[in-house]
C-alpha cells in the first residue's frame, strides 16, 4: 500500500517517533463523571432538543474551565465549537459528534462501568471520543492552536458539520475526525450515494398476468442484468460497490402494480462513480427516479507530513499494536472537509457494539488517545 513504507523518509519518521516517546505524559485522564453524564443524555439524532441538551452540557463544562465556546444554530439544531484560542481557524481541527442512534432499551442511557469498559448508548459512537476532544481542549488551553466541532447529526448525514465548514470553521494544518478505527490512521473513505430506479408496467388483476405488463418482473430482470454486468469487487474492496437496499411496489395482494421502485446504495471511490452506475442502470432499461449523494470520497495523501507524523506517534505509543494506515469502506463526517485543502484523518479509541445493545468503550484507551493527541499537537 502506498505510504506504508517511507524509504528515504524513514529516518525522519524514526526521529519523530523517538521525540514523541521522549515527551512527558501530557494528558490528564478523561473525566469519567463528564462522560457518564453525557452518555445519560438521550441525544438521539431525530430529537434535536435532546442533542441540544448534550451541546449545552458540554459547553457549560468547557466554559467552567475557561475554554472559549461558540454555539451556532442550524435549523432546530445547536452546534458547539470550542477552541484553545479564540477564532474560527486553528492549526488543528478535531471533529466529534454528540448525536446517537436510538437505544433499544432505555436502560442504555444509564451508563455503567465493568472493569475497563463503560457501557451505554453512544459510549463508543461517539461520546467516548468526544470526551477525548474535551480533555484535549482543557489540557492544551493557551498552549496550542486547536478547535473542536461537536456536530449534531452525524448519524443522519452530518449536515451540521457541512454548515460549520461553510461558516468558516477550519484548520490551517490538519483535520482529525475522531469517530472510528482504534490503532490506525484512516486517510481515505468512500463516497455515498442513493440511486432510486423505477420500472413502469401496465397494472391489472393478477389472475390474468398475460393481459398486463408486470413492472416487478421488469425491475427484477433488469437488476439481474445490471448485477451480471457490474464489475466484481477487488480483493481489498476498494472499488465502487452497489447494494440493493429497498424495494417498493404494489398496494394490493391481488393486483399487478403499475410501477415498481428499488433503491441502490452506492459506495464509490471514483469521481465518476455515480454517473457510471446511472448509465449502467439505464443501459438495462431502468428509469432513474432519484439520485441523492450524501458524501464525496475522501482521499488524503498517505505521505503527507501530518499523516506520517500521526502514524509515527501511534507506533511510538502502541508498538505492540503495529498501527497502520487504513482506507475505510464506510463514511464519517470527514467528507465535509474535503475542500479545506489540508490532510484529513479519521481515528478513534477502542470500543465495540456500536449501534448495538452491548455498546462499550475502553476507559484506558480514551486516556491513551487524549495523551496521544496532546503529545502529537505539542510536538509540532
Amino acid at each position: 500500500m502506498p505510504g506504508m513504507c517511507y524509504n528515504g523518509r524513514m529516518k525522519n519518521a524514526t526521529l519523530l517517533a523517538a521525540a514523541f516517546a521522549a515527551l512527558a505524559c501530557a494528558a490528564a485522564p478523561i473525566d469519567r463523571g463528564f462522560l457518564k453524564a453525557l452518555v445519560a443524555i438521550p441525544s438521539e439524532s431525530a430529537k434535536p432538543e435532546r442533542v441540544n441538551e448534550a451541546m449545552a452540557f458540554t459547553r457549560a463544562y468547557l466554559e467552567k474551565r475557561g475554554v472559549p465556546c461558540v454555539t451556532e444554530r442550524d435549523g432546530p439544531r445547536d452546534v458547539l465549537y470550542a477552541s484553545t484560542r479564540p477564532g474560527k481557524v486553528q492549526d488543528y481541527l478535531l471533529c466529534v459528534h454528540l448525536d446517537v442512534v436510538p437505544a433499544p432499551d432505555a436502560k442504555m442511557y444509564e451508563p455503567h462501568v465493568d472493569g475497563d469498559r463503560l457501557y451505554g448508548r453512544g459510549a463508543s459512537d461517539d461520546k467516548g471520543n468526544a470526551s477525548v476532544a474535551v480533555q484535549v481542549l482543557v489540557d492544551l488551553l493557551g498552549k496550542a492552536s486547536v478547535g473542536v466541532i461537536f456536530t449534531a447529526d452525524e448519524e443522519i448525514g452530518g449536515m451540521t458539520t457541512a454548515t460549520m465548514v461553510k461558516r468558516g470553521y477550519a484548520a490551517r494544518r490538519f483535520v482529525i475526525v475522531i469517530d472510528a478505527g482504534a490503532y490506525k490512521v484512516t486517510y481515505a473513505q468512500k463516497g455515498t450515494s442513493y440511486v432510486t430506479v423505477r420500472a413502469v408496467g401496465k397494472g391489472g388483476h393478477s389472475s390474468q398476468p398475460w393481459n398486463h405488463v408486470n413492472p416487478i418482473d421488469k425491475l427484477v430482470d433488469a437488476y439481474a442484468k445490471f448485477r451480471a454486468a457490474w464489475p466484481q469487487p477487488t480483493d481489498d474492496h476498494w472499488c465502487d460497490i452497489v447494494s440493493a437496499t429497498m424495494l417498493s411496489a404494489g398496494e394490493a395482494r391481488n393486483r399487478i402494480p403499475d410501477t415498481a421502485e428499488m433503491t441502490l446504495n452506492l459506495r464509490f471511490v471514483s469521481k465518476d462513480g455515480v454517473e457510471r452506475v446511472c448509465k449502467a442502470l439505464k443501459d438495462v432499461g431502468l428509469e432513474i427516479a432519484a439520485v441523492v449523494t450524501t458524501g464525496v470520497p475522501v482521499s488524503s495523501d498517505p505521505s503527507a507530513p501530518e499523516i506520517r507524523r500521526l502514524l509515527a506517534a501511534m507506533r511510538a505509543k502502541w508498538p505492540e499494536r503495529k498501527p497502520s494506515l487504513n482506507k475505510m469502506l464506510a463514511a464519517t463526517d470527514a467528507r465535509h472537509f474535503v475542500d479545506m485543502g489540508v490532510p484529513i484523518a479519521v481515528i478513534g479509541a477502542e470500543g465495540g457494539g456500536a449501534h448495538a445493545a452491548s455498546e462499550w468503550t475502553s476507559l484506558r484507551c480514551l486516556d491513551e488517545y487524549a495523551d496521544l493527541l496532546e503529545r502529537f499537537i505539542l510536538e509540532k
